[in-house]
């Protein structure tokens, strides 16, 4: 725990950003952005309510958002799709269900990622949420996937160049090819994936549990010294990460890797940016 107790804390923008290493969130997720634009059903957990109204005025094309913004000149991106709730300490995540929300992916990529080491990190799908009104035709209703991307791909994980994924039906995808790999895998389950940097190419590879399902791919194209995020998809599947934060791994980490938050900062390399305050992104907070 120590090397967590020593995060480096630094002013940006009037705000404290730390190092600590998290899944990014929106600020969608503010109660004041809320107010009656969302009314309560008793079949919808509160933890759901909170989470996005959609018809926010958006911040030129994309969502503004905390702690997952980048302005580049007049330029927005987000890394953290709109109907995902994410926990006050960043390490847990529930996707929205009611309604046509279950049929809809969720996609978000953590704050840092890394272009040297041999680096990994845990999710555990907590729970497989109630979709009780989608059709039976729904042959999917819960199902993740767990992998890396560069910080410019979309949230579709897997189903562009430079972003990877393994999905529970037992898929890995990139640039939208899917192979048969590993085992199917769902509710009370944990997956970890390891980056390697330090063979003459990446490999990206994966535990189920305790089980080692191997190498799932050797990245073939040049990275260009570009880091590799951490990054989820999630379709009606609530989450739980582990960078380093906990006492003690939900599974043990293979011999000479090292769990993302762990890492030295200059290790590290920070996601996108926020604007330095909410007024800063156009549009404000103007409700519709």
């Amino acid at each position: 725990m120590a090397n967590r107790e020593r995060r480096k804390e630094t002013e940006t923008g009037g705000k404290i950003e730390t190092g600590v290493i998290k899944i990014a969130e929106t600020d969608l997720q503010g109660e004041d952005l809320l107010h009656s634009q969302m009314e309560e059903d008793d079949g919808i957990p509160e933890n759901q309510l909170c989470s996005a109204n959609l018809k926010l005025q958006k911040c030129k094309k994309n969502a503004w958002s905390h702690d997952l913004l980048s302005i580049l000149g007049e330029c927005c991106s987000d890394i953290s799709d709109l109907n995902l709730k994410v926990a006050k300490d960043g390490y847990s995540a529930i996707p929205l269900t009611m309604d046509g929300f279950g049929f809809l992916w969720s996609g978000v990529k953590l704050t840092h990622g890394v272009s040297k080491g041999k680096i990994c990190y845990q999710v555990k799908l907590q729970e497989h949420l109630n979709v009780k009104h989608l059709p039976s035709e729904e042959k999917t209703p819960h199902v993740i996937r767990v992998g890396w991307s560069l910080e410019k791909t979309s949230l579709q994980l897997g189903e562009e160049k430079f972003s990877y994924g393994y999905g529970g039906t037992a898929k890995f995808s990139t640039n939208c090819k899917f192979e048969d790999f590993g085992e199917k895998f769902g509710e009370g389950d944990v997956i970890t994936t390891y980056l390697d940097f330090e063979g003459e190419k990446p490999t990206i590879s994966y535990a189920k549990n305790d089980k080692d399902l191997g190498v799932a791919c050797t990245i073939e194209e040049d990275l260009e010294g570009n880091a590799l995020f951490p990054h989820l998809l999630l379709k009606n599947t609530s989450v739980e990460i582990n960078v380093g934060q906990m006492e003690e791994p939900f599974f043990p980490i293979a011999e000479g890797f090292t769990l993302i938050g762990d890492l030295p900062e200059e290790d590290k390399v920070r996601g996108p940016l926020p604007p330095a305050e909410k007024k800063d992104c156009e549009n404000g907070r103007k409700l519709v």
